[in-house]
């Protein structure tokens, strides 16, 4: 009989090893960032955008 521990670990490992063998594709568009996975479609979908300051080049936001 296994142990409560052994089947909480056991848990995790499958957890863990479906989070690294998620098919997906990432588009870093010039408007857009898009993630797509597969059996879900798109799963995310945001603006590609970069604030700068004009003479300094710091970024100052992105989204």
């Amino acid at each position: 009989m296994a142990s409560g521990r052994s089947i909480t670990l056991a848990l995790e490992i499958d957890w863990l090893s479906r989070l690294f063998s998620v098919d997906m594709g990432i588009d870093l568009g010039t408007c857009n960032t898009l993630v797509c996975v597969r059996g879900e479609g798109i799963v995310l979908n945001e603006p590609s955008v970069v604030a700068v300051r004009k003479g300094t080049n710091i970024v100052l936001n992105n989204g």
